[in-house]
């Protein structure tokens, strides 16, 4: 998940490399940009994802939204990714939305078998905090919009038949202490105060190497 100054946007990755196995979700970083080689392919996980909106700020997860596939817990939209929700539909609540929203999407990449073989999701950025999950297991946490983070997600490939599903829960919201801040005040309605637009973004790529 890739993020602009002004938006959120999201850039997943699938990596394969030797390492040390583990399956709990877990705040992480991650490491320079990957590249493309003869031992590393990268899958873009870049088009169309289902998106929704969540009424309140629990909706989704006391629904366990994460569980089943987002189209099944109610209505949804096309979402490009990468792009500006805000930009992308008419509804002026999508526009103006601050709080949760979801996405998720279905992928069929395989691990070759390879005992050395690693598979990681990895986020070039959102804004500003998350939650992801594969198959409905939590992979990771994640906050701060500028900084790439990434899950070690082979056991779940390994022990799961595809298709796999990826979903995330975005929350935009800005407070004193976020990079950009800003604060938000609830008088007869909320009463935003942001030093920019606040635009949300995601765009996803898949690595294996």
């Amino acid at each position: 998940i890739r993020i602009q100054p002004r938006d959120v946007m999201m850039e997943v990755k699938l990596l394969l490399v030797a390492a040390v196995l583990w399956n709990e979700p877990t705040w992480s970083s991650a490491g320079l940009y990957p590249q493309e080689s003869e031992s590393r392919i990268i899958y873009d996980m870049g088009g169309i994802w289902n998106f929704r909106v969540s009424t309140s700020p629990n909706q989704g997860f006391d629904e366990k939204w994460y569980m089943q596939a987002l189209s099944q817990t109610g209505p949804v939209i096309n979402m490009a990714v990468p792009s500006s929700y805000n930009d992308i539909t008419q509804d002026q609540s999508i526009r103006d939305h601050i709080g949760w929203v979801w996405y998720d999407r279905t992928f069929f990449q395989q691990p070759n078998g390879a005992a050395d073989q690693r598979l990681y999701l990895r986020f070039e950025g959102v804004h500003y905090y998350c939650i992801v999950w594969l198959n409905g297991h939590q992979i990771l946490v994640h906050e701060g919009a500028h900084l790439p983070f990434e899950a070690d997600v082979t056991h779940i490939l390994f022990t799961e038949q595809p298709p796999y599903r990826i979903t995330v829960a975005v929350n935009n919201t800005l407070t004193p202490t976020t990079l950009p801040c800003g604060t938000i005040e609830h008088l007869d309605g909320p009463i935003i105060v942001f030093c920019f637009i606040q635009y949300r973004r995601l765009a996803c790529k898949t690595c294996l190497s």
